[in-house]
């Protein structure tokens, strides 16, 4: 020890280097708690050595730094093998220089934080600027096809993208070690860890600009999935991660459901007020349906819901998670025409065709779509699933065959049947089928066209591709752009005339300059009805309701 102590301040660090990496300072606190007689005083005695060194004021301050080092692994093993309260643990806590170290990681922390959010409001703005200069030129951009006036700067930011790509990985697998060696114990993120999430959707900008840029940044965050996990499920309400539900596949469950739950607004204890109802078991969707549906949503997010069943005496978490229940398990009853089970999975529902024989029909769609985003917010496990299909349309995406297998597998089978059957069988008519479909609504059938005069042209081998995409166009709309002229010509109005001054503005102001595409809505065909009524706007349902503003 005295010979380390006298060493110059390189050889001292490759000793101290020597030490850590055999494991020393590990072997010598479990001799520490050995039960063996001798062990536990032989290496008292060996670690006292270092304190006691340490402790005199003849250590230069290159060595008592290195010797720093050395305390913190005893520190460490020592608390994880005996407890915070070993005499030999508060002994080597307390030497001199040690708070020091830990509080400069602190500071370290808090200034790569401020780093980090020096680094956004410059990059921000510079973005923005690059797409509004090259937006024209088309992005994303290739070095080589630049400008030279564009050439070095956009270079030197390329490979500054590059570097600190580079250096997130090296982070992100370190990350995923240290996780390994504590996947047993509960684990929370050192402090500056937190902002490697930032610093990738940062990178997850800039990789838009450069051609080959969002690969690079997908690679890193496939290669560093388990690191991308633990950083997401220890992600607070305040970041703003929405960058990453691009990235499902990259993601788990229990990921995807953080990220879900951080979107919604955060259920504490502090409320100005309670949200009362008093619901009468004989008329819990009529009932709730008048006070969840007339309610502002910030008086349904600021106000606990407080919920009791009439003449009952219970109430607390329980009555609201059986209000929960009773409210989604009665919307989806079949009586009420709002929704479908899958034939195969009661449990699961997706929204009825013909929906709108019900005339309340859009409220109450507004209404379970609240009561759905509260049972979020109270973490109530409603027992109703909805279908593929039914979040597909909510997203926007498009709906195919193989999305319908469980929610109409009749359909789907019978479909699936016609693309492969025999092309002699299906030119001799033996199906007798037409480009029409039968709908039943309220137990009478009605009979839909899928293309103008459809009802007179018979299925053949050479039109089933036609007939199938014509299907799939009722599923989930038409993906070609509605002429605004037919829009216009097929448009009636409710509540208003087309000669009114707010009408002519609208088409005048053409709505398709705000709204980048229309698309022929569910279940319609082009010359189905568009309908102007007055308040809200109802795109998906073919209904858009115009305030009346001067």
């Amino acid at each position: 020890m005295n010979m380390w102590l006298s060493y110059n301040n390189a050889s001292a660090f490759r000793h101290n280097q020597i030490f850590v990496s055999a494991g020393a300072a590990a072997a010598l606190v479990m001799l520490f708690v050995s039960p063996i007689t001798g062990n536990k005083e032989c290496a008292e005695e060996a670690i006292r050595l270092f304190l006691r060194r340490l402790a005199l004021d003849v250590v230069t301050k290159e060595s008592h730094a290195h010797s720093v080092c050395i305390i913190l692994e005893f520190c460490k093993f020592l608390c994880r093998e005996t407890s915070q309260e070993n005499p030999l643990y508060l002994g080597c806590k307390v030497i001199k220089g040690l708070d020091s170290c830990v509080k400069s990681r602190r500071i370290a922390a808090k200034s790569l934080v401020g780093d980090v959010r020096d680094f956004i409001a410059f990059l921000i703005p510079l973005c923005n600027v690059i797409e509004n200069v090259l937006g024209k030129m088309g992005l994303p951009i290739c070095l080589t096809d630049l400008l030279p006036c564009y050439v070095v700067e956009l270079g030197s930011l390329h490979v500054i993208f590059l570097g600190m790509l580079g250096k997130i990985d090296e982070c992100l697998k370190k990350l995923e070690i240290s996780v390994g060696k504590n996947r047993a114990k509960k684990y929370s993120l050192r402090s500056e860890w937190g902002q490697y999430l930032v610093i990738l959707k940062a990178l997850d900008s800039l990789s838009k600009l450069y051609k080959g840029g969002e690969e690079n940044v997908l690679s890193v965050l496939r290669l560093r999935q388990v690191a991308l996990n633990v950083l997401i499920l220890n992600s607070r309400r305040s970041d703003d991660n929405s960058w990453i539900l691009k990235h499902k596949d990259l993601t788990c469950f229990e990921s995807r459901s953080h990220l879900t739950m951080m979107l919604l607004p955060e259920l504490n204890g502090e409320y100005e007020y309670l949200f009362e109802m008093l619901i009468d078991r004989e008329q819990v969707l009529a009932e709730s349906f008048e006070y969840i549906s007339e309610a502002d949503v910030e008086d349904l997010l600021d106000g606990r819901l407080f919920v009791e069943f009439k003449n009952e005496e219970a109430t607390g978490p329980g009555v609201l998670r059986e209000w929960f229940c009773s409210v989604c398990q009665a919307i989806c009853n079949p009586h009420n025409a709002l929704f479908v089970a899958c034939p195969d999975d009661n449990r699961r529902f997706f929204t009825n065709p013909v929906s709108d024989v019900n005339p309340l029909h859009l409220e109450y769609f507004q209404f379970f779509g609240r009561v759905i985003a509260l049972s979020l917010v109270y973490k109530v496990q409603t027992g109703i699933l909805f279908d593929r299909t039914f979040f597909l349309q909510l997203a926007g995406a498009t709906v195919s065959l193989e999305d319908v297998r469980d929610a109409d597998p009749i359909f789907y089978l019978s479909c699936k049947k016609i693309l492969e059957m025999d092309t002699e069988l299906l030119d001799s008519d033996a199906l007798g089928l037409t480009f029409a479909r039968d709908i039943e609504r309220l137990g009478s059938r009605t009979t839909v066209e899928l293309c103008p005069g459809g009802n007179n042209i018979a299925l053949n081998s050479k039109n089933r591709e036609a007939y199938h995409e014509d299907l799939d166009k009722m599923l989930h709309g038409n993906d070609k752009a509605i002429c605004v002229k037919d829009w216009k010509a097929h448009t009636e109005y409710n509540g208003c005339k087309k000669t009114d001054s707010q009408i002519i503005w609208f088409w005048k102001v053409h709505i398709l300059s705000q709204i980048k595409e229309f698309y022929i809505l569910p279940g319609c065909n082009w010359y189905c009805c568009f309908v102007l009524l007055w308040k809200i706007t109802y795109l998906c349902f073919g209904l858009i309701r115009l305030s009346k503003t001067q």
